[in-house]
């Protein structure tokens, strides 16, 4: 490889990552969100940003991750991060077009039928107002 070679890759590269970092600092800005809080992370997709969230949430033993009926696959594939942790799943109820309710969706508080000891899954139909 070349003298010149070398430098282009450098200077792409250079060039790359600025455009990456004003990238980030547009997010954050967009956001009103302090770089000193908050980081973007660039992901290949949706699937791939899904991972990061349940790779790093920290369930515990007996939380609940909670997620609707109808959840894309990607929203899915969380389950089993938060039951290695020894989390249980509550699906909250899909309307007859698809989606939930959001006022159901808004109170963490809900009442739980008996958890399947097979699967550690829980259909929510009913949550409770506060």
């Amino acid at each position: 490889m070349t003298q010149e070679n070398e430098y282009r890759l450098d200077h792409s590269s250079h060039q790359s990552a600025m455009c990456a970092e004003e990238a980030r600092s547009s997010v954050l800005a967009f956001f009103d969100a302090p770089p000193e809080e908050y980081t973007v992370v660039f992901t290949p997709n949706a699937t791939g940003a899904l991972r990061l969230v349940g790779e790093a949430f920290p369930f515990v033993q007996d939380s609940t991750f909670v997620l609707g009926a109808d959840s894309h696959n990607s929203i899915n594939g969380i389950r089993q991060f938060a039951l290695n942790k020894g989390a249980r799943l509550a699906y909250i109820a899909s309307t007859s077009i698809g989606g939930m309710n959001e006022s159901e969706a808004k109170v963490p508080t809900f009442s739980v039928p008996s958890v399947s000891p097979d699967t550690h899954q829980t259909f929510v139909d009913h949550l409770d107002g506060q």
